[in-house]
C-alpha cells in the first residue's frame, strides 16, 4: 500500500557478508522504477506501531521524523542475487544494522528520494596511527564521490584508513548522506603529536581567589579533563610536556 508520498512499507532484512558484500541489496521487482545511482531513503520506526498516515506530505526533514531514524543508501546493483530466497523485498548489512540499532524483520518506509536531498554539505573524516597527506586527501575524496557514507562508517582506499565521524547538510547535522563534489571534508587525527609548554613562574604558586593554588588548577581543571576526553574519543596521542621557568640574571658590578 502506497500513501501520497509514494512511499511503500517493506520488510527489512539483515544481511552479513556471505549473503552479499553490498550495504544495500534490493529485490528489483519491488523497486520496478529503480536504477543504479538512485538514493533509497529508508525510515526506521523507532516504536513497535506503524501509521502510514503520520507521514507528511512533504519531504521527509534531513533530521528525521519524530518517531523514526532516517538512512539514506546508494543502490549499487539491481540484478537478483544469486544467494536471494525467500520473500526477501529490502537488506542492508548487519555493520549498518548495528550502527543504527536496526532491527531484522521490521516493516520500514522506503523510497527514491533525489540525489539532491541526500546530498552532504559537510564530513568530518578521522584517522589514527597514519600521516595522510594533501595528495592522499584528495584521492580519497575523488573515490567517495557519488557514495553514500553513515557515521561511524570505516572507509577504506589504498593505504587510507578513516571513519566518517559528523555529516552536516543544510546546516543540520545527519547520520547519513551522499558524497558530491561539491562536499567538504575535515581530516582530524586521532594520533598526533602535541608539545606542551608550561611555565612554572612565580604566580604558579600563589593561590587564586577559591583558595586553590594555580599549579593544582592546571592539574585538575586542564590536564585531567584533556586526557579524559582523549580516552573517550579513543584517540592515541603523543603528548610531551616541557616545564620551563624565566631566568633574570642582573649582572654584578665589579
Amino acid at each position: 500500500m502506497a500513501n501520497k508520498n509514494h512511499r511503500k512499507v517493506y520488510n527489512l532484512w539483515v544481511h552479513d557478508q556471505q549473503f552479499s558484500k553490498d550495504e544495500l541489496v534490493i529485490n528489483p521487482d519491488c523497486f520496478a522504477n529503480a536504477k543504479v545511482g538512485d538514493i533509497l531513503e529508508i525510515l526506521y520506526p523507532t516504536t513497535n506501531l506503524i501509521d502510514i498516515n503520520n507521514l507528511p506530505e512533504n519531504d521527509v526533514p534531513l533530521s528525521g521524523l519524530n518517531g523514526f531514524k532516517r538512512l539514506c543508501l546508494a543502490i549499487k546493483a539491481l540484478a537478483p542475487q544469486k544467494n536471494q530466497k525467500g520473500a526477501l523485498q529490502l537488506s542492508i548489512s548487519k555493520y549498518i544494522a548495528s550502527v543504527f540499532d536496526f532491527s531484522a524483520r521490521r516493516d520500514v518506509f522506503a523510497h527514491i528520494i533525489p540525489q539532491s536531498q541526500a546530498a552532504a554539505d559537510f564530513v568530518e573524516l578521522s584517522f589514527k596511527e597514519q600521516y595522510i597527506g594533501r595528495s592522499d586527501m584528495w584521492r580519497l575524496k575523488l573515490e567517495l564521490q557519488n557514495t553514500c557514507v553513515y557515521v561511524l562508517k570505516k572507509l577504506s582506499f589504498s593505504c587510507i584508513r578513516a571513519q566518517v565521524e559528523v555529516m552536516i547538510t543544510r546546516g543540520q547535522q545527519v547520520s547519513s548522506g551522499l558524497i558530491t563534489e561539491n562536499t567538504k571534508f575535515v581530516f582530524r587525527s586521532r594520533s598526533a603529536r602535541f608539545f606542551l609548554l608550561i611555565q612554572l613562574s612565580k604566580e604558579m604558586w600563589e593561590f587564586d581567589d577559591c583558595g586553590e593554588i594555580y599549579f593544582e588548577k592546571l592539574i585538575r581543571k586542564f590536564l585531567r579533563p584533556l586526557f579524559e576526553k582523549w580516552k573517550l574519543l579513543g584517540t592515541s596521542h603523543s603528548l610531551t610536556i616541557a616545564f620551563f621557568r624565566e631566568l633574570i640574571t642582573i649582572p654584578i658590578p665589579t
